[in-house]
């Protein structure tokens, strides 16, 4: 293919760049974060980030991450701090903005993600912004907002 467009500033002299690998075979990308909160029936009931056992029920977890949803909602902005204090998935410990982040997901490559068919589900449901109704895993219960 022919590049013909005009150059544009700080473009010139540089090959045109190549879709990746995901967007040339025509699948959707995309990227969300997530708050997890492990409860007591899991097989591994331990919080990976805290290294302590979870002894928490279901449905605490998914009370606790019902209490954070009018904080979530008021100031979307607040996630990554949310999901550094509150998550129990080591995304938790990245840093800034990224707090949370589950990188980019691609429909039905979970193995790249590690994300549950469920949470992926949830995450292309979602318009970007958006958050999701809780989301029950094999890993715990999960709040997801996409945000790209």
């Amino acid at each position: 293919a022919v590049d013909v467009r005009a150059p544009t500033e700080g473009e010139e002299g540089r090959p045109p760049k190549r879709p990746r690998a995901a967007e040339a075979a025509g699948q959707q990308r995309i990227r969300c974060r997530h708050i997890l909160l492990k409860h007591r029936e899991l097989r591994q009931p331990t919080d990976t980030v805290r290294r302590r056992r979870v002894e928490r029920s279901r449905e605490d977890a998914e009370s606790m991450l019902r209490e954070l949803l009018p904080a979530l909602l008021a100031d979307g902005g607040s996630f990554p701090q949310l999901a550094r204090k509150h998550s129990e998935c080591t995304s938790c410990l990245r840093g800034g903005e990224q707090a949370g982040d589950l990188g980019w997901l691609v429909r039905g490559n979970r193995g790249s993600g590690g994300v549950s068919k469920e949470v992926e589900d949830a995450a292309f449901s979602l318009a970007v912004g958006e958050l999701s109704d809780l989301v029950v895993s094999d890993a715990g219960v999960h709040l997801v907002q996409r945000i790209a």
